[in-house]
């Protein structure tokens, strides 16, 4: 903690740090030990004082669309689970023909469709990828 005070905002090199804590890790100890100071070298390398740790935090955590991720992975999951893109995939087929062309122009209009349900997330990409 003391040296923690004494190099505040110089900057260090990452790479002694980061040996130093694979040793730790391997040698038993805690990986959330090992992560905070994994972090606090990192802000060390940047030479940014540490009271900018808690606002970055901050940060982070009121972000409006940190909540967000959990409903858009639990509506992909409803999707895969449900063979809601495989049927959703064969309407935009029978809409659009089949063969390569018409296939081709349902998977975009689909992905498209995803995208504006879903608002742009990599749900998109994962609950198609389960429709053949």
């Amino acid at each position: 903690m003391v040296a923690a005070w004494q190099l505040d905002g110089v900057a260090l090199p990452t790479w002694p740090l980061v040996v130093a804590l694979v040793m730790a890790l391997l040698c038993g100890a805690p990986i959330f030990s090992v992560l905070g100071a994994l972090a606090l070298a990192l802000f060390w390398q940047d030479a940014l004082p540490l009271a900018s740790i808690p606002l970055s935090h901050y940060q982070i955590t009121v972000n409006p669309s940190l909540p967000a991720l959990p409903l858009f992975t639990l509506a992909g999951l409803v999707f895969a689970r449900t063979g809601a893109a495989r049927r959703l995939g064969a309407v935009f087929v029978a809409l659009f023909g089949g063969g390569a062309t018409g296939t081709v122009v349902a998977s975009a209009v689909l992905c498209s469709a995803f995208t504006a349900f879903t608002g742009g997330s990599g749900v998109t990409i994962l609950a198609l990828g389960v429709a053949p």
